[in-house]
């Protein structure tokens, strides 16, 4: 999927909110983002362990898009990023094909 966002195309696939907290945390916990890389991990362990007994986080925040292995294009720039969130507010366009390279 491709959105116009603030002048930007954002192209990446669509991912449930849950999927997208899953490479968030393991992200910031891969990096250990000042030190929190312990921290990070007790919380995925029980958003894990919360997943497997069936117990839901709390509703999913329909006021967000979720994209994974995405690409942001801003004039001649790109930049790929392995997750992104925005609000649907900012979304001016969208479309279910990637832009051409050219």
């Amino acid at each position: 999927m491709t959105l116009a966002v603030d002048g930007a195309l954002v192209t990446g696939t669509v991912i449930p909110a849950a999927a997208w907290e899953d490479l968030y945390f393991r992200q910031v916990a891969d990096a250990d983002y000042y030190g929190m890389r312990k921290v990070v991990r007790e919380v995925i362990g029980r958003l894990d362990q919360a997943a497997e007994d069936g117990r839901r986080r709390r509703a999913p925040d329909l006021r967000f898009l979720h994209l994974k292995d995405v690409t942001v294009r801003s004039g001649r720039a790109a930049r790929r990023l392995p997750a992104w969130r925005g609000p649907l507010a900012v979304v001016s366009g969208w479309s279910l094909v990637e832009p051409d390279e050219r």
